[in-house]
Formats: C-alpha cells, sequence, structure tokens
C-alpha cells in the first residue's frame, strides 16, 4: 500500500477561515468592551485592557496547543490540533484572526494618546507600564495553563 500525502489547506480557505476567525474575535471584543465599559462602568482605557490581557492568555495558551514543538500528552487519543493540516488553518483562525481582533495594539495606543491629551500623564504612563507588565505576564501564564492542560512534564506522577 501506498501512503497518501494528505493535501494541504490552501491559501484561500487558510484567507477567509482567517476572516472568519477575525469575525468572531471583533464580536467577542465589542461584547467584552461593552460588558467592561456599561456594565462595569470602565473607562475605555482600563476596557482595552481587560480586552488585551485576556488576549495575551489565550494567545499563550492556543500556542501551546498549535505549536508543533510542544510534546503531547502520551495517554491522550489523537486529537485533531495533532494533524498538521489542521494546525495549519487553525492557528490562523485562532491566533491571527481570532485573537488578532480581540485584542487591539492601535486601540491601546489612541487611548494612551487621548490620556496624555487629556493631561491625565500618569495614567497614559501606568496604562503603558501595566499593559506591558500584566500582558507578559499573561502570556506567560496561559502558556504554562496549556502546558498542564495538554502536555506532560519530567516531573509529573506518571501513574496517577
Amino acid at each position: 500500500m501506498t501512503s497518501q500525502k494528505r493535501p494541504e489547506v490552501g491559501l484561500l480557505l487558510t484567507t477567509i477561515m482567517t476572516g472568519l476567525g477575525g469575525g468572531l474575535g471583533a464580536m467577542a471584543r465589542w461584547g467584552v468592551e461593552s460588558i467592561a465599559i456599561q456594565g462595569l462602568g470602565a473607562s475605555a482605557w482600563i476596557a482595552t485592557f481587560i480586552v488585551n490581557i485576556i488576549g495575551a492568555f489565550m494567545i499563550g495558551l492556543f500556542f501551546t496547543w498549535l505549536d508543533p514543538r510542544f510534546p503531547r500528552l502520551n495517554h491522550v487519543e489523537l486529537q485533531l490540533a495533532e494533524l498538521p493540516e489542521f494546525r495549519h488553518w487553525l492557528s490562523p483562525i485562532a491566533i491571527t484572526g481570532g485573537l488578532g481582533a480581540f485584542t487591539t495594539y492601535s486601540s491601546f495606543s489612541l487611548d494612551t494618546v487621548k490620556l496624555i491629551e487629556d493631561g491625565m500623564i500618569g495614567t497614559a504612563i501606568a496604562s503603558v507600564g501595566l499593559s506591558l507588565a500584566v500582558g507578559l505576564l499573561a502570556v506567560a501564564g496561559g502558556m504554562r495553563f496549556g502546558m498542564h492542560i495538554w502536555h506532560e512534564f519530567p516531573d509529573q506522577d506518571k501513574s496517577a
């Protein structure tokens, strides 16, 4: 029997799927920002901060699931993300499209400029510093959480 190579997902389909992911991400962003502003009374920069930190955590989590460099759990049955062609289009949908549209560097930048223009220099500096520090911690936390969900560590007890 000869093995057949599975067809790769084409550029057009990947682009369309990325756009669909982007649409979902944009709707989720609007929903989270609306809840933060209207439901919690947060200012625009706080709403943007919340969205970006959630997105930073999620990108760390998805990265550990989708990146082929991470070894998978030995006792877990084959998952769709184990198939190279599935990863080929899921990563653009979830990370580039979904989280790219969910998080927003441009809104963060605009909010920061508006804070400066409003004379809230300290708040602008705090926003930039917190966004960077907490964002990096959120990505690392998402990756660590993903490693515990989807991967084995050498120090884990395998008898459990």
